[in-house]
C-alpha cells in the first residue's frame, strides 16, 4: 500500500457484473461525511466495477486537494472485478460545508475517467445534536470507549445506520433510539487482533430525527495505539 497526495500512477482491486463495451463505473459515486470535527482525519472507500468484457488497465488518479490522500493496490482491473480507492481527507485548515472529488484515469477510449465526490460540513453541528467526545483515542489500557449523543429536545433521535470503513473496530450503540433528554452510546472496540503499531479509522453515524425530513449525518474519527 502507498499513499499518494497529486497526480499519480494508479493502482486497483475486488469483484462484481459485467456489461458489455461498457468501461470503469463508480458504484456509489458520492459520499457524504456529514458533520466533523476540524483538524482529524476521515476515511472512505469507493468501489469501482468494470462493466466491460475486458481488462481496463489504470493510468492514474488525480487528487485536487492538498487535504486528501488516495490508497490503491493494483495497475488493472479484470473483466467483472471491482476497483477499491481509498480517501484520507483532513479537515486542517476547512470550516462549514466543502466539497471534493478525485478523478480515476483509465487507458479505455470509451470511458477514459471517473469522477466520485465527497462531501463534509466542518464544526457545524445541527439540531443541537454533537457527538461527545468528537473523536476517539486509544491507549493499549483502553478496551473500550463510548461516544454519547445527547438528545435534548426531540422527541425521538433513531440510529438508521452505523457505517465502517475498515475492521480495526467494531461499533456498538446500547439502545438505536432516544428521547427527549436522553443519549445515543454508541460503545467502540478495537479488534483483539491488532498487532503493535498506530492505527486509523473513522466510522460515521446517521441518525433520523423526529419532526425533519434530511438525516443528521456525523462521523467520529478513531486512532489506536497499541505496544
Amino acid at each position: 500500500m502507498r499513499w499518494s497526495s497529486g497526480f499519480v500512477p494508479l493502482i486497483a482491486l475486488v469483484i462484481l457484473s459485467i456489461s458489455a463495451n461498457a468501461g470503469l463505473r463508480a458504484v456509489n459515486p458520492k459520499f457524504d461525511f456529514g458533520e466533523v470535527g476540524i483538524d482529524f482525519d476521515f476515511f472512505h472507500t469507493f468501489f469501482f466495477v468494470n462493466e466491460s468484457s475486458e481488462t481496463i488497465v489504470l493510468d492514474s488518479l488525480d487528487v485536487p486537494c492538498e487535504c486528501s490522500v488516495a490508497r490503491l493496490t493494483d495497475s488493472s482491473v479484470a473483466a467483472g472485478d471491482t476497483l477499491a480507492v481509498t480517501v484520507k481527507f483532513n479537515t486542517a485548515n476547512i470550516y462549514g460545508h466543502t466539497s471534493k472529488s478525485i478523478v480515476v484515469y483509465t487507458l479505455k477510449p470509451r470511458v477514459d475517467s471517473v469522477r466520485v465526490d465527497y462531501t463534509a460540513d466542518v464544526e457545524q453541528w445541527r439540531h443541537q445534536l454533537r457527538p461527545n467526545p468528537i473523536n476517539l483515542f486509544f491507549l493499549p489500557i483502553h478496551k473500550e470507549l463510548a461516544v454519547r449523543v445527547g438528545n435534548i429536545v426531540h422527541r425521538d433521535v433513531t440510529i438508521t445506520e452505523i457505517a465502517t470503513n475498515d475492521t480495526l473496530f467494531t461499533v456498538t450503540p446500547d439502545a438505536s433510539s432516544v428521547g427527549a433528554g436522553d443519549e445515543l452510546v454508541i460503545r467502540v472496540k478495537p479488534r483483539d487482533s491488532l498487532r503493535p503499531g498506530e492505527f486509523h479509522g473513522s466510522f460515521r453515524l446517521s441518525l433520523s430525527v423526529d419532526g425533519f425530513d434530511d438525516p443528521v449525518r456525523m462521523s467520529i474519527p478513531v486512532k489506536i495505539v497499541r505496544y
